[in-house]
């Protein structure tokens, strides 16, 4: 799943018997699964993984013989903007394996096995409703045949033209008619509900503020993983996407960059050095040259080696991670760059189709910056390149280097918020107050 995922329900039909799943700790939910399982009880459990916060493990119990199983689980996402404007949806189909260092205690999280090459017959059905014109749905893996019904709410239904391949991920993209105009939707809390959260209401807003900047003098430092995942066109989008950057870097900048698997090699190990002629002629020989064959996948090392560095005088410092996201010792790597990364901004950009998203999210939050995720046919130049007043302000406020801008909007909620009858941004908001509350450090609380 995607790391900005909530998975809110899960329920079961057995046979002639209907189950529902309820939220437990973690030990009570695993001894409530073994009691189960002992009684010859059908039980199942859906459960996050402790070394992957993107990846959810459903287990299905004691099952008579001849029995009829169907197991449906809800969730609920942001949906990532694209650099055209679309919206994107993803549906993970394919999970390659992780890889973890020999040090880490061996338990079942510890290896994920290669599901893959697994066969079995998947079928689509989507329905797209938006209040505003959607001008195109389409899909860059597969054919779709859509069909849409216009009026007040526009709806858009879409099912797969062909046979789906378990080969990639499933996955299209919404274009809507007002992509950058504000964005309001609004959920009523529940008055009843015993958390305060559940209680409010939440307004949730999508805005792209216009901020403009002079030019900043900086050091980009790009981090390149070359382990054993990476392997095919992960790799091969790395070189290309490596060629994109170091060739719109500006003259007056410094750059460096750091190859990573069970180790890590910088090409200028006394440092970064200035953009020329020389500097700009290694690296290339090293981007013709980029092979996944540096073993393990651990990122700790090579991020504590560039933020422990000094930085240079007058030039804010922009790391730049290229993985798959599929690295060790996550919640470490997370906890050292929100830690030091003071002064620098990181950013992660995801390759691969079978990409995990934990540690590119969690680790760009942590560092100031934004994740970008270029995954199959992707144009990967342009990756880079009570009654209260319903009237808001909402106030935008940050930092391009050392220049600090501010952006103030005004917005109409009676006029132009979407209502929703759900409780979906209760739970979004919920997951962004537990992850955030995950990276916090102790002396902060």
């Amino acid at each position: 799943m995607d790391d900005n995922s909530v998975v809110y329900k899960l329920v079961a039909d057995i046979d002639d018997r209907h189950y529902e799943a309820e939220i437990q700790e973690k030990q009570q939910v695993t001894e409530t699964y073994t009691k189960a399982d002992v009684a010859g009880r059908p039980p199942f459990m859906r459960e996050e993984q402790e070394a992957s916060g993107d990846i959810f493990r459903c287990k299905l119990g004691n099952l008579p013989p001849n029995s009829d199983a169907k197991l449906q689980f809800s969730f609920v996402t942001e949906l990532a903007q694209e650099i055209d404007g679309s919206l994107k949806f993803v549906l993970p189909t394919v999970l390659n394996p992780r890889q973890r260092p020999s040090t880490e205690d061996a338990d079942e999280d510890a290896t994920v096995p290669d599901v893959s090459a697994t066969c079995y017959n998947l079928t689509f059905h989507g329905t797209v409703v938006s209040k505003h014109e959607i001008v195109r749905v389409w899909s860059t893996t597969d054919r779709l045949t859509t069909v849409v019904d216009g009026g007040i709410v526009k709806t858009v239904t879409i099912r797969l033209t062909e046979p789906f391949s378990p080969t990639h991920n499933l996955s299209f993209n919404i274009l809507y008619g007002e992509d950058y105009n504000i964005q309001t939707s609004l959920e009523k809390g529940d008055k009843g509900a015993s958390s305060s959260l559940l209680r409010r209401d939440i307004l949730m807003m999508s805005l792209h503020p216009n901020v403009i900047s002079g030019p900043l003098n900086a050091e980009f430092i790009f981090i390149l993983d070359r382990s054993g995942s990476m392997s095919g066109k992960p790799i091969r989008r790395t070189q290309d996407l490596l060629l994109c950057f170091l060739k719109s870097l500006p003259t007056d900048c410094y750059f460096n960059v750091i190859s990573f698997g069970t180790g890590f090699s910088p090409l200028f190990p006394r440092g970064s050095e200035r953009y020329g002629p020389a500097s700009l002629k290694k690296a290339l020989e090293l981007q013709e040259d980029l092979r996944a064959d540096m073993g393990g996948s651990e990122f700790f090392n090579p991020i504590h080696f560039v933020l422990e560095r000094g930085e240079i005088p007058g030039y804010s410092r922009q790391v730049f991670l290229l993985t798959d996201g599929d690295v060790s010792r996550v919640g470490h790597v997370v906890a050292l760059v929100r830690r030091k990364a003071r002064s620098c901004r990181v950013f992660t950009v995801s390759v691969g189709a079978a990409l995990s998203t934990s540690l590119v999210r969690r680790v760009a939050k942590a560092g100031g910056g934004l994740v970008e995720f270029v995954r199959d046919a992707d144009n990967l130049h342009k990756k880079i390149d009570r009654h209260t007043p319903s009237i808001g302000t909402a106030r935008v406020s940050g930092r391009i280097g050392e220049k600090g801008f501010t952006h103030t909007l005004t917005f109409d909620v009676s006029r132009d918020a979407v209502t929703t009858s759900e409780t979906y941004m209760h739970r979004m908001a919920i997951n962004a107050l537990i992850k955030h509350l995950e990276v916090i450090d102790k002396d902060d609380i």
